[in-house]
């Protein structure tokens, strides 16, 4: 039997077809809450000329911008950031610390209010701080960068003056360590490849190239959900070097949209807290719509 399409059938689907169109331009998309966060950062930074505009404003954007994220985010001992998660996880949080410092009551509180969480840390020199930390977590005398090797690193020795406790003297002493590629270390010694948390108490200038598409961490399988970053911010002309580099790493990560980024400014540090809205896991884990794109 053969069948005579008239004219009267493709003005059907012309019809159909027009009132699908229409509909599609007229329906009002949902912006996700990562969407509304880099429109919010992106317009704020719009305005600013110069680095001098971004060290003076950047905290207040960022901080204002957050509400669109949704997340839990709280402030933890030691000017860390986390957010955690609205939801119980059915894995096991990892936290890594990379250069634990003396004061350690950030890992801490993060045991404290998640103890499920399994923590482990860094430090290539010997101190105190060792033996507090094993109350947590696990320690490695290891330094870590983006090579293995043997590396001569200035460290800064804290002394109590004898008469004044309140008193303390700061030296520098130069020691060969060892060091170990942050991704062998992530892969190889901790034998894992997606991480709840890290933060880097050191200065870490190729974060940046760890944490983009195609960076270090994606091409080696390695996911991290949040990240906290501090960097220093001593001396004047120092500070402005610092403030233009942390102003390139929010562009680049805005325009890369997978990390949300939070920055403070305490004391002599600049402290930057990354959030992955690009994962899904990472997404099911802090609570975040995992029907939402990023």
């Amino acid at each position: 039997m053969i069948y005579v399409r008239t004219p009267i059938f493709y003005t059907s689907l012309l019809i159909v077809f027009v009132i699908f169109s229409i509909k599609e331009l007229t329906t009002t998309k949902k912006l996700t809450n990562y969407t509304k966060w880099n429109n919010c950062i992106q317009d704020g930074i719009g305005l600013w000329k110069n680095s001098t505009d971004f060290s003076y404003h950047i905290s207040n954007l960022t901080e204002s911008c957050k509400v669109h994220l949704n997340l839990n985010i709280v402030e933890l001992n030691n000017s860390k950031f986390h957010a955690f998660p609205v939801l119980e996880s059915s894995t096991m949080p990892v936290h890594l610390t990379v250069g634990v410092s003396e004061n350690i009551e950030g890992e801490a509180e993060l045991k404290t209010k998640a103890p499920e969480t399994l923590i482990f840390g860094t430090s290539p020199r010997p101190g105190i701080e060792k033996e507090l930390f094993r109350k947590i977590g696990a320690q490695y005398p290891v330094a870590i960068g983006m090579d293995s090797g043997i590396v001569n690193m200035t460290i800064e020795l804290f002394q109590n003056s004898t008469e004044n406790y309140n008193e303390t003297s700061i030296e520098n002493a130069s020691e060969s360590l060892i060091q170990l590629d942050i991704i062998y270390f992530l892969k190889s010694v901790l034998k894992r490849n997606f991480y709840s948390s890290i933060w880097f108490n050191t200065s870490f200038n190729d974060l940046p190239n760890l944490l983009l598409s195609n960076g270090a961490f994606e091409k080696n399988g390695i996911t991290v959900c949040q990240i906290n970053f501090q960097k220093s911010n001593v001396d004047f002309d120092f500070q402005i070097d610092e403030m233009e580099t942390a102003k390139h790493i929010l562009m680049d990560t805005v325009y890369d949209k997978r990390y949300a980024v939070l920055i403070d400014q305490t004391g002599d540090h600049i402290n930057m807290f990354f959030v992955n809205f690009d994962n899904i896991k990472c997404k099911r884990e802090l609570g975040i719509d995992t029907d939402q794109l990023s």
